[in-house]
């Protein structure tokens, strides 16, 4: 209820995260859909979704994307990474683990893996976000592989809803 009543106030895109848990509740789905129907925020899940009940995720994806629901993939390349979910997920963006993101300037092998999960995801019309970006050599970087969003302390730290409420009424 907040993500929404805020969005509502300021315009600005959110996302909220989403437990594989919850992401399989049938309820929980339709209370979802009726929060954030026709709104800029976006829904993070991991890929653990899809270990157990592939069709089920997929079918709610479907239903928040019917609505403007972006959903995003969290944590990519941790865990049970498979270039197999990329194809059959319909997923709006790939947030890149942070992970990588650190690694990738010591780890040449590790930068490749970056760039190619990127241009990958491009190839298939989804965006992509790295995470955990903290230097301004990792930015260079990650906009010359065409990463489509950047998070991380150096753009901005995590802050309380007070704080972010003062910043975006400023702005």
């Amino acid at each position: 209820r907040h993500a929404r009543r805020f969005y509502e106030k300021y315009k600005y895109p959110l996302s909220i995260n989403v437990s594989a848990r919850s992401f399989k509740d049938k309820k929980f789905i339709e209370s979802l859909i009726d929060q954030l129907a026709h709104t800029s925020i976006t829904v993070e899940i991991t890929e653990r979704i899809f270990m157990e009940e592939e069709q089920e995720a997929v079918k709610h994806i479907e239903m928040l994307r019917e609505l403007g629901i972006k959903v995003a993939l969290d944590d990519f390349g941790t865990g049970y990474s498979s270039l197999s979910y990329i194809s059959r997920i319909p997923v709006n963006l790939i947030k890149i683990d942070i992970s990588f993101v650190r690694q990738m300037l010591e780890d040449r092998r590790i930068r490749v893996i970056v760039e190619n999960v990127i241009r990958l995801s491009h190839g298939l019309e989804i965006e992509t976000m790295a995470e955990g970006v903290e230097t301004q050599e990792q930015v260079d970087i990650l906009r010359d592989m065409g990463c489509t969003y950047l998070q991380g302390y150096l753009l901005g730290k995590p802050m309380p809803e007070e704080e972010i409420i003062k910043l975006v009424s400023v702005v």
